[in-house]
């Protein structure tokens, strides 16, 4: 796992590890989605379409969504 993953979600799976890997991989995804929408909605007032936060949104998430698939170690 890259430096600033594990900096960002624990020690990792190390010998010395309390974190469960599938709640730091639920926090993370979690904090995707809660990014991805908050930035959506910010984005759409500022834009002045507050129709479209959710659209942003969506957007959002699947591009944080891929990055974050990308940069988490699958062993």
């Amino acid at each position: 796992m890259p430096w600033y993953v594990k900096s960002a979600v624990g020690p990792g799976r190390g010998a010395g590890s309390s974190v469960d890997p599938l709640v730091s991989h639920l926090l993370v995804g979690v904090a995707t989605l809660a990014v991805s929408f908050f930035l959506g909605g910010y984005l759409s007032k500022k834009l002045r379409m507050p129709d479209h936060g959710w659209k942003i949104g969506v957007c959002l998430f699947s591009v944080l969504a891929s990055v974050v698939v990308l940069l988490m170690d699958r062993r």
